[in-house]
């Protein structure tokens, strides 16, 4: 069986308990600055690192957006799903 947090949480009917189950967690980081300086960038990939443990994945730009100036595939944030022990290990 699966390790998984639940809470629970009454509503105004005191007698039925609802269950909430946390499955994933996932961290995403992007900074407008960060698009320009490439140093900012990869410290804020590095601090996701320290802080979870696991490495992240780049996400992308699918088109190119002239208002954001940002060109197609080129990297705009950071983010690292935890699903199971490394999410219970983070939480608590």
């Amino acid at each position: 069986m699966d390790r998984l947090i639940s809470f629970d949480y009454l509503y105004k009917n005191q007698s039925r308990p609802v269950k909430v189950k946390v499955k994933k967690l996932i961290f995403h980081s992007s900074n407008s600055a960060a698009l320009k300086d490439r140093k900012l960038f990869l410290s804020i990939l590095r601090s996701l690192q320290t802080l979870t443990g696991q490495s992240p994945y780049l996400i992308r730009t699918k088109k190119s957006v002239a208002s954001f100036s940002s060109r197609e595939d080129s990297e705009i944030a950071v983010g690292i799903t935890l699903r199971k022990d490394a999410m219970v290990s983070s939480l608590c």
